[in-house]
């Protein structure tokens, strides 16, 4: 296996074939690589499932020529060190013209579903890489790594100050990490409470990409709430609030999936959601290089 690398982007184009951490050769399971600690997963059926599928993402890693088990890190928390699990997919024909999407999910760390849902997806891409044609793909699945490892209690990420450099050490490593990867675009997973439709949230702060990006017949068979907002320049919020130091005017997408839903029906909307999205992005992209 490769050894650890870690070598700084010097511009946006470099970001698509620019060396990636790699998985380390230490001992201990792929997640305890991953994360830089060893994951509690025996208290619930669903923390255990989180654990067995993470390491199985790295299994998954090793033997894929397109996916990489790629931890982003360290950072440090009551003397310990700890690395976010990142997992990079290069699809065929990718360059440095290629979208660059980073997706994302598990920010509250009792959300499990919404990480073991995009795990599948990851793991969909890995045994059929031409899914993600033409695609630089960057997955967080677990976002939330204290809260999950160590309890840390009343934390909400998803309201985190991604611009001040001293919100959660999780939030600061993805901003840090969207400065130099310059991502195109941002899709977020989670399990909303009280809803038996998929909630679909555009966030952008062009009014020219709100209508471009998805539509209804994008998200058949679920049937979806759509919501779209134009973010305020003088207040966006999350990786929104990075424009200024990205090359392009970022977009936030987040499907919200019914907590209701069974696993199954669960992560399949996420992995057909994402599928129709990136398919639509994707023409989207190759459409506006040719203007």
């Amino acid at each position: 296996m490769n050894s650890l690398l870690r070598t700084p982007l010097s511009s946006a184009s470099d970001a698509a074939h620019a060396p990636l951490a790699i998985l380390p050769e230490t001992e201990g399971t792929c997640s305890e690589r991953a994360t830089g600690v060893a994951l509690p997963g025996e208290e619930t059926a669903s923390r255990s499932r989180l654990v067995s599928r993470l390491s199985a993402a790295c299994d998954w890693a090793e033997r894929s020529l397109s996916l990489f088990a790629s931890p982003l890190g360290p950072f440090y928390q009551d003397a310990r060190h700890y690395f976010l699990p990142r997992f990079v997919h290069f699809g065929p024909h990718t360059s440095d013209a290629s979208v660059r999407l980073s997706l994302y999910s598990g920010l509250d760390h009792r959300d499990t579903r919404s990480a073991i849902a995009l795990l599948g997806f990851i793991e969909r891409l890995s045994t059929t890489p031409q899914l993600g044609r033409s695609l630089d793909l960057t997955f967080f699945p677990l976002v939330d790594l204290l809260g999950f490892v160590a309890r840390v209690p009343g934390r909400d990420l998803k309201r985190a100050d991604w611009n001040s450099g001293v919100s959660a050490p999780e939030i600061d490593l993805l901003a840090r990490d969207a400065r130099l990867r310059h991502y195109h675009g941002f899709v977020r997973i989670e399990t909303i409470p009280e809803s038996d439709v998929v909630n679909v949230s555009l966030r952008t702060t062009s009014e020219s990409s709100v209508v471009q990006l998805l539509s209804s017949d994008d998200l058949v068979p679920f049937d979806v709430r759509w919501l779209a907002d134009v973010a305020t320049a003088s207040s966006p919020v999350g990786p929104l609030a990075l424009e200024e130091d990205l090359t392009v005017a970022p977009f936030e997408l987040t499907l919200g999936i019914p907590s209701a839903w069974s696993a199954e029906k669960y992560s399949e909307s996420v992995a057909v959601l994402l599928l129709q999205f990136i398919e639509r992005y994707r023409e989207f992209a190759a459409y506006a290089q040719h203007l």
